[in-house]
């Protein structure tokens, strides 16, 4: 049994209306909204409060009609009516407040310009101007007619600079979202943009918020704990990419990314979904929520395009690519000329498509555009003439040659944006790490394979291009 039941037991002739329903939904959803934000928002414009108050005084009525009556079934009826009467009236007087509240504290500025006092309602207006007229008298009257005529005004602009106090459209609001939206958002060193769904909750300025809230895309919710709030003031700031990151040095290396750097948003990319699901499972059970999956075949052109044009939709730009992504053998393939082959579309072939693609999305980050190839000391031609040096005596020629020619390849991109100092593009060399790639037999770890990866993935706009360097420092080409 609810109110409108026990309504309907004591008058007959009640009935539950829609329109008072969402009457009190929209009131309630007005109250918040008008609580939370920094500015005045529009006055409800629907007749809202004109059907509020008239139901407020049929309620009044009500009960006056019903005072006196001793039935119990009356009397308890009595109480829900007046339960919900204060509920409506309570909505009604904090809600007035808040907004008297803020024209208060900035009436010139509500007063300023046409736009600014259509948000007021006749009532609210007429207050305003009375309001303001009497603090300017009272402020003639004290000091501002010892001042020239033309600094007596409250609302002097001289200079270009207003004195008109406004509100801080930057401050910190909730926002609870009602469709799945791409949402951004200005942190303190960067800008970002994030895809959230719908019913996340999350809190950024204001400024930011308010086209979403205005949009119908969003509300200004009354919060409870059970939801999970997402914080954008700093979140995401940097797009990464990382291609062949389920597994090995481009797996610590989105771990170390998104560990290190919770602002970034890092995109694990691979061949199977299956294992970039259990990669990403293993990051989220470490608390790392900042990841997400890709499908993308550095062989496959439908792939690499289908792969941007996902980050276009879900993210709109890119801020790093890492082309980790490679192989030393195909155990598959016994063709040795098709060997050579399935090497270099994979380790040169394959970046150089993939860094293609997604060119244009790099070229829309904010900050310093960072591109960061994985190569291998065994692609040095200074190492290999070195008889003294490790590489010399490594006799892999398919491996070695793909990774000079990304060599070469990453340095035809630094000579194609060297006149723009925003580009960043850089060889890194792991290292011997035990992976996959090597069957294991590494000697290094693969996390410090990761560790110059990472370094050069957050390189400002002062830092290096056109580098070859491992986590020690220099490597000789």
């Amino acid at each position: 049994m609810d109110i409108d039941d026990i309504l309907r037991e004591v008058d007959p002739t009640f009935h539950a209306v829609p329109r008072e329903k969402r009457d009190l939904q929209d009131l309630t959803r007005a109250w918040v909204a008008e609580r939370s934000a920094p500015e005045l928002l529009p006055w409800p414009s629907s007749g809202l409060f004109e059907r509020i108050n008239d139901r407020i005084k049929r309620q009044i009525e009500r009960v006056e009609e019903m005072t006196g009556d001793m039935d119990p079934k009356t009397n308890f009826a009595l109480i829900v009516i007046q339960t919900e009467l204060e509920r409506y009236k309570y909505l009604v007087r904090s809600y007035l407040r808040a907004r008297i509240a803020k024209i208060d504290r900035h009436t010139l500025h509500y007063l300023s310009t046409d736009a600014l006092r259509a948000r007021l309602s006749d009532m609210e207006l007429a207050y305003a101007t009375r309001h303001q007229a009497l603090l300017h008298n009272h402020y003639l009257s004290s000091f501002l007619s010892s001042f020239p005529p033309a600094l007596q005004n409250l609302n002097d602009t001289a200079g270009g600079l207003t004195m008109i106090d406004t509100p801080d459209l930057d401050s910190a609001v909730f926002i609870r979202l009602l469709k799945d939206t791409l949402v951004e958002g200005r942190g303190v060193d960067a800008d970002g943009l994030t895809s959230f769904e719908e019913n996340d909750i999350i809190i950024l300025r204001w400024s930011d918020a308010k086209p979403l809230v205005e949009s119908g895309s969003a509300e200004l919710p009354v919060l409870e704990t059970s939801l999970p709030i997402f914080i954008m003031a700093d979140t995401y700031t940097d797009i990464v990419l990382i291609t062949g990151a389920n597994q090995g040095v481009g797996f610590f290396t989105a771990e170390k990314l998104a560990t290190e750097h919770s602002n970034y948003h890092v995109i694990l990319a691979g061949r199977r979904q299956e294992a970039l699901d259990e990669a990403v499972a293993k990051l989220n059970a470490a608390g790392l929520k900042n990841v997400e999956s890709l499908v993308l075949d550095v062989t496959s052109d439908e792939s690499i395009e289908a792969a941007a044009k996902a980050v276009e939709a879900k993210h709109g730009r890119l801020d790093c690519l890492i082309n980790n992504a490679g192989i030393s053998n195909n155990a598959g393939q016994s063709d040795p000329r098709q060997l050579w082959l399935d090497i270099y579309n994979t380790n040169v072939v394959g970046v150089e498509y993939v860094t293609r693609a997604f060119i244009p999305l790099l070229k829309k980050a904010k900050g310093a555009k960072r591109i960061v190839n994985v190569t291998s000391e065994l692609g040095g031609m200074h190492s290999k003439a070195d008889k003294n040096a490790f590489a010399h005596k490594v006799d892999y020629a398919p491996y070695s040659i793909t990774k000079s020619a990304l060599n070469m390849l990453t340095l035809h991109y630094v000579q194609r944006f060297e006149d723009d100092a925003s580009w960043k593009i850089n060889l890194t060399c792991p290292g011997f790490c035990a992976t996959n790639l090597n069957h294991y037999q590494g000697f290094d770890d693969p996390k410090l394979g990761a560790v110059n990866s990472c370094r050069l993935a957050t390189l400002g706009m002062d830092g290096e291009t056109g580098t070859w360097t491992n986590r020690h420092g220099p490597m000789k080409w």
